[in-house]
């Protein structure tokens, strides 16, 4: 099954894909119903149509993981300048609004000792805030924080859960027990409060 990023080469190099443009285009218009991330999509588009689709090969790659995958080598191995292209195309050109960025994982996050800073705590109160207005839709405290980690993948403007980000990337998840807030770190809880504006 093809999924974002899916691309063809011709063996020399060439890639062969849909960039935000035309992804946009085929919202408006697409009698060939064509699907932005499929390889007979792309070949055809490009000209490769029927058999010489064959011709081509076709690769996925993760902008974010930075991995990539040969679904099919058809032509000459041009994985060497597949890699090379990956790594300098920007992806802005294909998705706008994706940010490229490393992924943390919180509890792998080095930490100087178990202080919660001033700001840390004023962004769990604010990620409180938050979470109280929106909980119906965004579940449990938690899998909130996952969930707005990922949104943080994407430009937005006025993202209101990025304290929960902000959180994250320094290393620590909130979460809600009762009516206190906690937050846990690689060193396990560090810090524990009922918060004004964070309970339920």
């Amino acid at each position: 099954m093809c999924r974002f990023f899916s691309f063809c080469s011709d063996g020399k190099g060439k890639l062969f894909y849909f960039n935000a443009e035309q992804r946009e285009a085929f919202k408006q218009s697409n009698p060939h119903n064509y699907e932005p991330d499929s390889h007979t999509s792309i070949a055809d588009f490009h000209g490769y149509r029927g058999a010489k689709e064959d011709t081509l090969n076709k690769w996925e790659y993760n902008p974010l993981l930075k991995t990539l995958v040969a679904d099919y080598i058809n032509a000459t191995n041009d994985e060497a300048q597949v890699s090379a292209a990956m790594a300098s195309l920007d992806f802005k050109t294909i998705v706008p609004r994706l940010r490229i960025k490393p992924i943390i994982h919180p509890f792998k996050v080095l930490r100087r000792g178990a202080v919660v800073t001033k700001q840390e705590e004023e962004l769990l109160k604010t990620w409180g805030s938050v979470r109280a207005s929106v909980r119906d839709s965004v579940g449990g405290s938690v899998g909130a924080s996952v969930w707005a980690y990922i949104g943080s993948f994407y430009d937005i403007k006025d993202y209101k859960f990025q304290s929960a980000v902000d959180l994250w990337e320094a290393g620590l998840v909130p979460s809600l027990v009762g009516k206190a807030w906690r937050l846990h770190s690689r060193d396990g809880i560090i810090y524990e409060k009922k918060l004004a504006g964070g309970a339920e």
